[in-house]
């Protein structure tokens, strides 16, 4: 993520507009998750905040 949506005064309500989805700001964490989604599982590989 972009870390200006989360250090900048319109972050929250830009993040509050969208749906519920875990929060990263690794690249590993991110590709972890979309592949996960991609085989078919849930998961919660990306660490919320």
């Amino acid at each position: 993520m972009d870390s200006r949506v989360r250090t900048k005064s319109y972050g929250k309500r830009i993040l509050a507009s969208l749906p519920g989805f875990p929060v990263t700001e690794s690249l590993d964490d991110a590709l972890n998750f979309a592949a996960a989604l991609d085989a078919g599982k849930e998961t919660d590989s990306c660490a919320e905040g």
